[in-house]
């Protein structure tokens, strides 16, 4: 009798460590903050009106319970010097954005950067859980176009909040740890690299 009873108190115990380190486990992921999960990068040419074409694309991660997973890919048209950045984004619920509508930025010093921008959306991916529930994540796409100098100042802007605009009500996406202008950093960065590589030759000297 008293070993069953051990044996079940032995259970219960474990059952508590292991409800404990499953939410301590999920606690931490929802605090973290990762990005740059996978590169994509398009090259090609656009002749001399745009001239080279450069795209580098970055998944941006939130947190573990984020809603709104985005992507960000961004290409260069070298002879005009502008920059196309579509934020990519991926829904659990569907989202309509209009045509043509307007993108706000949030620095770190509460200054607000207003974009207009395009969309198109309605793509819907059918999914499946591992517990075999189905599920449909939609889709949509939020493109602005801008030179050199505005981006630069969304990435010296160190961005904590985009909000996007919809038919309904706003979408906000968060970003705890300067994320979005670091992403968009990495991505200006590679064009650099890929458009001029002579400007780094310096860099590739180091410690040789």
């Amino acid at each position: 009798m008293f070993g069953v009873y051990f044996k079940n108190q032995k259970g219960s115990v474990m059952k508590k460590v292991l409800s404990k380190i499953f939410v301590i486990f999920a606690f931490c992921f929802s605090f973290t903050e990762t990005y740059a999960q996978y590169k994509i990068e398009q090259d090609g040419w656009g002749g001399e009106y745009m001239g080279q074409l450069v795209a580098t694309g970055y998944h941006v991660c939130g947190s573990f319970f984020d809603k709104v997973p985005l992507s960000l890919l961004v290409q260069c048209e070298s002879a005009k010097n502008i920059y196309h950045v579509s934020c990519l984004l991926s829904l659990y619920s569907p989202c309509e954005f209009p045509p043509r509508g307007f993108l706000l930025l949030k620095t770190d010093k509460g200054e607000v950067i207003e974009l207009s921008c395009g969309a198109n959306g309605g793509n819907i991916k059918k999914e499946q859980r591992l517990d075999g529930k189905v599920f449909y994540r939609y889709r949509a796409v939020v493109f602005f176009e801008i030179k050199e100098e505005k981006l630069k100042e969304i990435i010296e802007g160190q961005i904590v909040k985009v909000r996007f605009q919809t038919e309904s009500k706003p979408l906000d996406k968060v970003f705890k740890n300067n994320e979005f202008s670091y992403v968009l950093y990495l991505s200006w960065l590679s064009i650099q690299r890929r458009l001029y590589p002579e400007r780094f030759k310096d860099e590739l000297r180091e410690g040789f």
